[in-house]
This record gives structure tokens, sequence and C-alpha cells, in this order.
């Protein structure tokens, strides 16, 4: 983060490490914390960790002046109930911004709150920016595809809280009556599952030929410009999930599960399908769906491009998180 603070010329210091607990790194924060919000005399204070949520609510008065504090929360956990949460969540802060419906909940079930202090803002993404590419279109050469395969396929790393073996077992189940279906396995390895790993599972699954793993891609753009269909199977996390809109923006529709904020991108029967989490079913039911519909599959996609380039955006993300700040001002005043 300091690179990118620098590089923009933002004034920043990251001399301090909030995330320590040594009494030393701990009064270092709290005197950095303090000097800046004396210096710089915030409106708005609006931490995205538990640490800095924590020390900008202990110095938020500088002076005579009492900034707003927002907690903005990236996490897909529930939140911790302690005491120390609870005054800051209930008492402390102004307003908390979530980026997905099953976030809002898991706040509203955790503390005291208003139902109108917590708030929805979806993560936005430059869609345009994203769009201004041209595919060398050399995918298929490269990994010796034919020309007339239908690819599907999921970009991730091979983390097993992504879903790819939930997903490989799904997709034997219907391979057999896709004959030119061929599943796209994209991401780096993970510490917990390799590509070693799951190309092991496939051969026992009997589908080897049927799955072509790419390693890590310089540009995902590459592969999703040659999807049928995008896939996430993700079994968990997923708060903020940029590769959902990633493949709206190409037009690909997608099959993903109810996780977090999934459901709040992927709407079931526009853009996509929803299916349970776990379930290999529901999720190889919805496969053979969109396999055997390609007008649907361009619709969902067609209508995933237009909400990517206007319900998605980062300039609806800025205006509805500055609406946020109007609102908790205008009740401190």
């Amino acid at each position: 983060m300091a690179s990118w603070l620098a590089r923009d010329r933002i004034p920043h210091d990251a001399s301090a490490n909030p995330n320590s607990v040594t009494p030393i790194e701990v009064c270092r924060t709290q005197r950095l914390t303090r000097q800046t919000l004396r210096k710089f005399r915030p409106n708005v204070l609006n931490p995205h960790c538990p640490p800095g949520h924590f020390f900008l609510s202990m110095n938020r008065k500088c002076d005579t002046a009492e900034a707003i504090l927002i907690r903005t929360v990236g996490e897909p956990r529930p939140p911790k109930k302690n005491l120390v949460n609870r005054w800051l969540h209930e008492k402390v802060t102004d307003s908390i911004i979530v980026t997905c419906s099953a976030s809002r909940q898991r706040y509203l079930q955790g503390f005291h709150l208003q139902p109108e202090k917590v708030q929805v803002i979806y993560p936005g993404f430059d869609s345009e920016t994203f769009a201004r590419y041209t595919p060398s279109g050399d995918f298929r050469r490269r990994h010796g595809i034919k020309n007339d395969a239908v690819l599907v396929g999921v970009v991730a790393r091979l983390s097993p809280e992504k879903g790819h073996r939930f997903l490989l077992e799904a997709f034997a189940r219907i391979s057999a009556d896709f004959s030119n279906a061929r599943l796209v396995v994209a991401g780096p390895n993970a510490r917990e599952q390799t590509a070693g790993d799951l190309k092991k599972l496939s051969h026992g699954l009997r589908i080897p030929d049927r799955v072509i793993f790419t390693g890590e891609v310089e540009d995902v753009r590459e592969v999703m410009a040659e999807l049928s269909l995008g896939l996430i199977p993700s079994l968990c996390s997923e708060a903020i999930c940029r590769v959902a809109l990633e493949y709206m923006t190409w037009g690909v529709p997608i099959v993903a599960t109810d996780v977090n904020i999934l459901p709040d991108i992927v709407r079931d029967d526009r853009n996509g399908w929803i299916v349970p989490v776990g379930d290999g079913d529901d999720l190889a039911k919805a496969l053979r769906h969109a396999l055997s519909n390609e007008p649907e599959r361009k619709k969902r996609g067609a209508e995933g491009k237009r909400m990517a380039l206007t319900e998605f955006t980062r300039a609806r993300m800025v205006e509805e998180t500055l609406a946020v700040y109007r609102q908790a001002g205008a009740k401190n005043h």
C-alpha cells in the first residue's frame, strides 16, 4: 500500500505497525495517529481494518473538533462479539459500510444496531478500462484446444475454499453429455493445494483430457475472451469477488455458489445461475442447463455486461459512499 500511496503523492507514514500488540508499537501507532489527525484535521475517518478502527476511535476528537467515524468492512467472516467490538460498533461508530447483504445481516444479528446504520455499498469496478484490451487470439493454440470446443472456466488461486474439487466432481457428472466441452482451470498454486493435486483428482474422475490447467496467467482477459461460461464455485470467502465483475465486463455469464457477495452480483435468471454452496447436484444441473442453451448463455452474458457498466461502477460506489458520509454528518450536527 505504501508504494502506491507514494506513487500517487498521497501523504502517509508507514513507520507504525497497528497490527502489533507490543507496548512500544502500540504507543508509536497511538502517537502517530494523534499527530496525523491534529495536523490534517479530517472531517471523516474511514478505517477498513480492526486495528485502524480502534486507534481512530480513540483519537477521533482533535482539540475541539470531532470527526465522523465510518467503519468499512470488507471481511467475509462474522464480527467478533467481544466487549471492545461492541463498544466500537454500537457506541462510537457513526455508520458501517459493508460490501454485501450477507455481511449486513451478520452485523445486524451480532450487534444492537439500527438497520439504517449498516449500509451495503457494492464494490466499484472500472469496466470500461478493463474492456480496452485486444486478446492475442493465441490462447487455444497454446493449450492445444480445438476451435469448436466450448470452454467453461474458473479463474482463481487454487486454494481449497475456491471450490475446485467441488467443481471437478460436478463437471465429471455432465462431461459425457457434452463431448466438446472443456473446463479451463486458470490460477496459481496455493500452499494447501496445487495443480498437481487437482490433476490427480481429474484422473480419478476419468476426465483428464477434458480439463486444461493453465497455471497463473499474465492477463486474465486472454482466458475470459475464450469462455462461454465463467465459474465461481467458492465454498467461503468472496466479500468482494472482483473476478465476477471481470467475467461480466466480457459478457460471460456466470455459475456461482450463494456465498457472501456472489448472490448480490450474480443474479439468478439474469446474468447467471446461483447454486447452493457445496451442492454438487445443483452445480451439475446448472452446468447442464447452461451448456445446453447457447441463446440463454448469450442473453445472460449481455445482461451481465450491462450491469457491469451501469450498476457496479466506481462512480456509483463513490457517490454512495459520499451519501453515507453526508448522512452521518447531518446526524452529528
